[in-house]
């Protein structure tokens, strides 16, 4: 039987649903029946899935004869599923190709977890992301933990997870039952609530699936008036499952404030959730379902009078909780009567204390707006309304009162609520634009960009110097995908002494590198400049775009400069040594290398690492791990390296000085640093720690800055006259590149007519140069097509990459946008392909050894810049040589000759150069690691 069950959806998506069914197909595990379920379509969508049942045996195929809804089919699925696991699929959403067999390699490895989810990356009609930071894409990328706080997070702000995401054990349906087919929009929640209450889940923090959210606002819970209303009705369907709460223990972990309605001895379950989540609830149907709770434990008389024995509560309390939250807003309610504010005046704070008062959470002052205040800030949200009420009472004309009240209504996600207290502050105080731009703020924070940018825009157009609210305006214009308008008002305001001023030049490069533009950014970067790690941050930007070095060069200079000057590595060397004294003693013919490594390093400059820690003789080597940041713990790469080294050493707070000393302490034979140039105090403690020898392995060579440092390069990159360089054999790289093969049908049916060309490289190592001269190649190359990376990039990146195209007189219309990551979707992709363009400077990453080995020739400049040998050097390495153009009109001039020649069969002989070369082969490239450490051995003991 299979493992896996996948349920498809299916209706009038035929424009999607041949991708979301290749996506199921492609998985790397493909042990699973498939079950396409057709909601009576209307459109070609049934005609495409026969031709799939027909195609593959481990599909089924079922149409309803009438429209009937996704939970019909999830149901009926679910009934006659084989599998172990059920996986929910969606026929206008798309997989990526490790999705199942990472979360069946989950719940194998872990039986308590229910089941699993995973991050979606939310995409548009077109299969394009939409902008980074969406609301949608926040919402669902949750962190995880226990049941009892997803419980806690469903009663307080509803689903936060991606059903098209889930891998569920089929037993979990057997305990919490079938779906409710009652539902109409909110059915996945309403099993979440019930799978929790029972099972733990699991959310892989990774973007396995990508959603797709349609323009036209036809999702199921797209917003309207019509699902708002649905929305918030089915909400509260979903939260009567929690009337089955009956244990105390369970209550009091998912609302630990529950403590303070504790009685003496005995007490009831529901009357402590009741009156708990009317605290943590105090708006809406959230709060109305607190409210019902306690009324259907009064209206049961026996448990009533339990109630009252155990609790002293009866119908004058219930009276008064229902009347004190906002629940129903009245079209003609003041703001001060939606809040509960009281009728007469206040009582004398001390009157009638109860345990749940202010003066227990420390912040009791006998001022209402900052007692509301100060419980805003700890986010007791029940009492910044009794006091904020109060204080309005108290001063009407106050337009801090109703501020604080709309800021407590976003926290709760209630819009309407929210603008309708803010609107009474501004009735009060118009020309508070500091108001009106926390308010915007505060809507940014809540994941409301575009209705943020409206509220932020009116504070800074009414009052132009108030800087502080550029950053946050700035963001939501961003998100609004505005881009050009957020980096024009923050280029214009970088450049004036505020106290907003670093974070606004902050906030100006976050967006420029999230729109792509290097060239920017880095001028940005060097611009404002605040010491060492913008300088190595703008050095590793300079080698992705500057042709000439100039710069680079002079930025490094400033770098060595700049830690001569601060005068603090030799005493920091010192003392480092001193440290080695203290390390624990081995045999003579053991040496240690040790590997200092960051969570962001380039997973295929680790897959080297791993590769060169299992091979290494260990009668000879011991290997040990420098990991820096905190990440690491869910780094798959690092953990892999981190098992395999003889011992380990995390930094994660430390300052350069005190990871120089732990560095010198474990006497190391060679340090080798993974990150080089890293911007941060990592080079400082490099640089200052105790080793005979160190090396800079970087994904990019670049020339050392001080003394005793040599850079580790493949042989083919020529830098030993350059500069101190220890070599590797023939390119220096270990590639586990897949035996893929160099066409297939797929590719055939996609193929255009026009002659494809692609840069793979990531676009944020791309600069204006280099789209200068991709508009070049097409312009020269008339029809021609333009297929190119964003990788991590959205929306934003799109518009300024095809802004730069359309500036050159290029239809944007010929571009493709794909997002690779891994090795084997850049291999995929090639097939379609017709011939690769390398960019002017870049190494070209994976993108340029993936596109030779899948056949496909690429034109890349000569340079005698030693970070940009690497596209000219693979070139020569597969046999290519002829492809190295001299300049820029002798690279057009051979990316013309190859669209002129036309489409051509696919060359094996580019493989098996690499082959030949040991670019795929894991032992030559140990052995020629070991050689060239024995060699920087060995001269050291010459030297000794």
């Amino acid at each position: 039987m299979p493992k896996v069950t996948i349920v498809l959806t299916s209706l009038n998506h035929g424009r999607w649903l041949r991708e979301a069914i290749e996506s199921a197909l492609r998985q790397t595990f493909d042990d699973f029946e498939m079950f396409i379920w057709d909601d009576a379509s209307e459109d070609d969508s049934w005609a495409i899935i026969e031709s799939y049942e027909k195609a593959d045996a481990r599909i089924k195929a079922f149409r309803n004869p009438e429209r009937r809804r996704g939970i019909y089919a999830y149901n009926n699925a679910i009934k006659i599923a084989q599998g172990e696991y059920i996986a929910i699929h969606s026929s206008d959403d798309v997989w990526e190709a490790d999705k199942l067999q990472k979360q069946v390699d989950f719940l194998d490895r872990n039986p308590e977890y229910g089941a699993v989810f995973a991050w979606p990356l939310i995409i548009d009609d077109d299969s394009r992301p939409i902008a980074v930071g969406n609301d949608l894409e926040r919402s669902f990328a949750q962190p995880n933990r226990p049941r009892q706080q997803w419980l806690r997070r469903f009663l307080q702000a509803g689903n936060a997870l991606c059903h098209p995401s889930v891998l569920i054990r089929k037993q979990c349906y057997a305990d919490c039952g079938p779906y409710n087919p009652a539902f109409c929009q909110l059915g996945d929640f309403d099993m979440w609530v019930r799978l929790c209450l029972r099972h733990e889940i699991y959310v892989l923090p990774e973007l396995l699936v990508r959603f797709r959210w349609h323009g036209d606002g036809s999702n199921t819970s797209a917003p309207n008036p019509a699902t708002n209303n649905r929305h918030d009705f089915e909400s509260l369907l979903a939260l009567e499952n929690f009337d089955r709460l009956d244990d105390l223990d369970e209550v009091l972990a998912i609302i630990p404030e529950g403590t303070k309605y504790l009685g003496e001895g005995d007490s009831d379950p529901t009357y402590v959730l009741g009156r708990a989540l009317a605290d943590i609830c105090p708006f809406g149907f959230r709060r109305f379902y607190a409210q019902k709770l306690l009324f259907k434990l009064l209206a049961d008389p026996e448990r009533a009078a339990r109630i009252k024995a155990l609790h002293g509560f009866g119908p004058t309390e219930l009276r008064e909780i229902i009347g004190a939250g906002v629940v129903f807003a009245h079209p003609a309610s003041t703001a001060a009567e939606a809040a509960g504010a009281p009728k007469q005046p206040a009582t004398t704070p001390g009157e009638n204390a109860t345990m749940n008062s202010p003066q227990n959470f420390g912040y009791y002052s006998d001022d209402p707006l900052s007692d509301g205040i100060a419980a805003f800030n700890a986010g007791d949200y029940a009492h910044t309304i009794e006091y904020l009420a109060q204080a309005m009472q108290r001063a009407p004309e106050d337009p801090l009162p109703p501020a604080y009240l709309a800021f407590t209504a976003v926290q709760q996600d209630l819009l309407a609520e929210a603008q309708d207290f803010f609107a009474r502050c501004m009735q009060l105080a118009p020309q508070r634009a500091d108001l009106k731009a926390a308010f915007g703020e505060s809507l940014l924070k809540a994941g409301h960009a575009r209705l943020a940018a409206d509220y932020l825009l009116e504070a800074v157009d009414a009052q132009p110097d108030l800087l502080v609210a550029y950053p946050a305006l700035a963001r939501s214009l961003y998100l609004s995908e505005r881009a050009p308008e957020a980096i024009s008002l923050l280029q214009g305001a970088a450049g004036i002494p505020s106290a907003a001023q670093e974070t606004i030049q902050s906030v100006l490069l976050e967006i420029l590198a999230e729109s792509g533009d290097l060239t920017e950014f880095t001028h940005y970067c060097q611009k404002y400049s605040k010491g060492l790690s913008d300088d190595l941050l703008a050095v590793k930007c300079l080698m992705r775009f500057e042709q000439t070095g100039e710069t680079l060069l002079q930025t490094l200079a400033n770098v060595q400069a700049r830690i001569e000057r601060e005068g603090e590595l030799a005493r920091l060397a010192r003392e480092s040594v001193e440290a080695t004294r203290l390390a624990k003693p081995r045999a003579d013919n053991e040496k240690k290398i040790v590997f200092m490594v960051r969570e962001h390093a380039n997973l295929e400059r680790l897959q080297q690492l791993h590769t060169v820690m299992l091979g290494l003789p260990p009668e000879r080597f011991i290997t040990s791990l420098i990991l820096g940041g905190r990440a690491w713990l869910n780094h798959d790469a690092l953990q892999a390296c981190g098992l395999i080294a003889d011992e380990v050493l995390v930094i994660a707070d430390e300052n350069s000085e005190q990871t120089a000393r732990n560095i010198g302490a474990m006497a190391p034979d060679i340090l080798i640093d993974m990150n080089a140039y890293d911007p941060t105090d990592w080079l400082e403690a490099f640089l200052a720690a105790a080793a005979p020898r160190k090396l800079l392995w970087g994904e990019t060579p670049l020339p050392p800055i001080a003394q005793g440092v040599a850079t580790l390069a493949g042989e083919r990159l020529g830098l030993a006259e350059m500069f101190p360089t220890v070599t590797l054999p023939q390119m220096g790289e270990y590639l586990a590149l897949p035996e893929l093969a160099f066409t297939n049908d797929e590719a055939r049916a996609a193929d255009e007519a026009a002659f494809a060309f692609a840069c793979l490289t990531p676009a944020n190592r791309i600069g204006r140069d280099g789209w200068r001269l991709f508009a070049n190649v097409l312009r020269a190359c008339p029809g021609s097509v333009l297929t190119l990376n964003l990788k991590d990039l959205g929306a934003a990146a799109r518009s300024f990459i095809a802004a730069r195209f359309e500036a050159a007189q290029i239809d944007p219309a010929r571009l493709r946008f794909v997002q690779a990551h891994t090795m084997e979707e850049l291999c995929r992709l090639w097939v379609a392909i017709d011939a690769g363009l390398a960019a002017p400077v870049d190494g070209g990453g994976l993108a340029l050894p993936t596109c030779l080995w899948m056949g496909k020739p690429y034109v890349a400049l000569a340079s005698t810049l030693p970070w940009s040998r690497r596209p000219a050097a693979l070139l020569e390495t597969a046999g290519a040589a002829n492809r190295v153009a001299a300049d820029e009109a002798a690279y057009v001039e051979q990316a013309r000759t190859l669209a002129a020649n036309g489409k051509v069969a696919p060359d094996p002989a580019l493989r098996e150069n690499l082959r030949a070369a040991g670019l795929n082969d894991e032992a030559a490239f140990v052995r020629g690691f070991t050689a060239a450490i024995d060699g920087v051995l060995q001269s050291e003991l010459a030297a000794a």
